[in-house]
């Protein structure tokens, strides 16, 4: 799967994170967690909050049919549309994983703590899209070249590394310490990582066929439209259901 970096955030604490847990915060320390999270009982049987569905399936489902799109088309476009070799294609590699790595380094869990998750996913999500959608744009005006797609692939990891620690963050925020939603959001979170990881990459290569077939070479470039608009598509799930359960007064800069 395309889901780099990501884990179930629902995984039993061990250390200074008990700790931090118990002590009413988040796993990084600073943002505070509800007591017991949005629990939803029906029945006896416990709901997950709007929020962990709205991450699910506006990040895990659209969102990663997207990447895999992206996994699958970059080396093809990079050699067989745009005609580099290789060592290109390397190049290209590297550089997107040298910015992920960079990403690590900067302060994003600050500002993870510091601004509300509904603004932090919809925001990423609008910028990754418009990265995105500048491939087949420059592809169709005739502009692609190799160090436009350098940049677009240089910045994109700074906006995805924030989703995933928003994600976390998010849905650790959302169960809160009840132990039953943990166990709920564990085994949700788990089943539909599979279902997507079994199914998302044949899906993504029909499509990828299907835009080769009408597009020729150029189908590489126009699935990064499709990406773009699984992008997009996320945004109202985020906008309807994510709620941040943190306190108003612990966010911005004064807070």
């Amino acid at each position: 799967s395309a889901k780099e970096g990501e884990a179930p955030p629902a995984q039993p604490k061990k250390g200074g994170e008990a700790s931090s847990a118990e002590g009413g915060r988040s796993f990084d320390g600073s943002a505070k967690l509800p007591a017991s999270g949005d629990v939803v009982s029906v029945g006896g049987k416990t709901r997950l909050p709007r929020t962990v569905w709205g991450t699910i399936i506006g990040h895990g489902m659209l969102t990663v049919f997207g990447m895999e799109l992206h996994v699958i088309s970059q080396p093809f476009l990079v050699m067989e549309t745009m005609g580099q070799s290789k060592t290109t294609m390397g190049l290209v590699r590297n550089v997107h994983s040298g910015a992920f790595s960079l990403a690590n380094l900067l302060p994003v869990g600050f500002l993870v703590d510091k601004t509300d998750f509904r603004a932090l996913f919809i925001g990423t999500s609008l910028a990754r899209a418009l990265l995105m959608a500048a491939i087949p744009a420059l592809w169709m005006s005739g502009n692609l070249t190799i160090a436009a797609l350098l940049v677009i692939v240089a910045i994109n990891p700074l906006f995805q590394s924030t989703m995933v620690v928003a994600e976390r963050a998010a849905i650790m925020a959302a169960v809160g310490q009840d132990e039953k939603m943990n166990k709920e959001a564990t085994a949700t979170l788990t089943k539909w990582e599979s279902l997507a990881g079994l199914f998302m990459p044949l899906i993504a290569g029909w499509a990828l066929g299907a835009l080769v077939t009408h597009f020729g070479l150029g189908g590489y470039a126009m699935a990064y439209g499709i990406y773009a608009a699984m992008l997009v598509a996320a945004v109202p799930l985020y906008w309807f259901m994510v709620r941040d359960p943190r306190d108003p007064k612990d966010l911005g800069v004064d807070g």
